[in-house]
């Protein structure tokens, strides 16, 4: 049986970098920029602050370097993120979930 990722914490290393997930308190300062995504947000977001929010995490998966912060509003997130740029040792991508409780977001490909 299929089961929605909740986004808490896990550091993944794969092929293509570094990436972070975390929960707000369990995530370090990065030296790069803080996406915003909020699936209550309207297309075309350019996600650098929460008024111009991203609408997918996938697209600010595409939209990350190696340093940044991806911020995601509480949620259940209807998508398959496919993570195609990595962070670096030291600056990795991070996700954080913006709520401290535990299930705020969930990522789902139901």
């Amino acid at each position: 049986m299929f089961r929605p990722f909740a986004l808490r914490w896990m550091l993944v290393v794969g092929l293509a970098g570094w990436y972070a997930f975390a929960t707000p308190s369990e995530a370090g300062a990065q030296a790069g920029r803080t996406l915003y995504v909020n699936q209550a947000a309207d297309d075309g977001g350019d996600g650098l602050s929460a008024r111009r929010a991203f609408r997918t995490i996938q697209q600010a998966a595409d939209a990350a370097m190696p340093g940044d912060t991806i911020l995601v509003a509480p949620g259940v997130y209807y998508e398959h993120v496919q993570i195609t740029r990595g962070g670096e040792p030291g600056r990795p991508i991070t996700f954080r979930a913006a709520s401290r409780e535990l299930n705020a977001v969930v990522i789902t490909g139901a």
